[in-house]
């Protein structure tokens, strides 16, 4: 699934804002985040183990990822570090375009066994919280500063 958003802001600005877990929470509401750590505190960067818990469909849960590839102010990858083989995969990438940012989005999961028959349902509703996500960092980022 992806989702993608111009972003009114330089890159280095994007990256700033996203790679901060303490603003984590003010733009991923719509998924269900509850709250996100990073070990080492601060902003993420490679080798950052992140923590987070979620509440989806009336359960919540804590997930834990790794930050296995990272290109300041331009792209990085969170995957699942607990399950082998992993079940989540996040790619966040930040391109320039004219007057800002094109910030995308794209996750891939595995859900168990006896979910798959509803990964169509799971998948729909996923995209949309994905997509509202995305706008809620757009109207954040772009509000700095003014």
């Amino acid at each position: 699934m992806k989702t993608s958003t111009t972003i009114n802001r330089p890159p280095e600005t994007v990256a700033a804002f996203v790679t901060d877990t303490r603003n984590t929470t003010k733009w991923q509401q719509a998924s269900g985040l509850l709250e996100m750590t990073c070990e080492p505190s601060g902003p993420f960067k490679l080798g950052s183990r992140l923590t987070e818990k979620r509440k989806m469909g009336g359960k919540t849960s804590t997930y834990v990822g790794e930050v296995i590839a990272f290109e300041l102010n331009k792209t990085w990858t969170i995957r699942d570090s607990v399950n082998k083989p992993p079940k989540f995969q996040g790619v966040f990438t930040l391109a320039p375009v004219s007057g800002g940012t094109r910030y995308t989005f794209d996750f891939d999961f595995k859900l168990p066994l006896l979910m798959f028959p509803f990964t169509p349902l799971i998948k729909g509703s996923m995209a949309k919280a994905m997509r509202k996500d995305a706008d809620a960092l757009k109207s954040l980022v772009e509000a700095q500063g003014k």
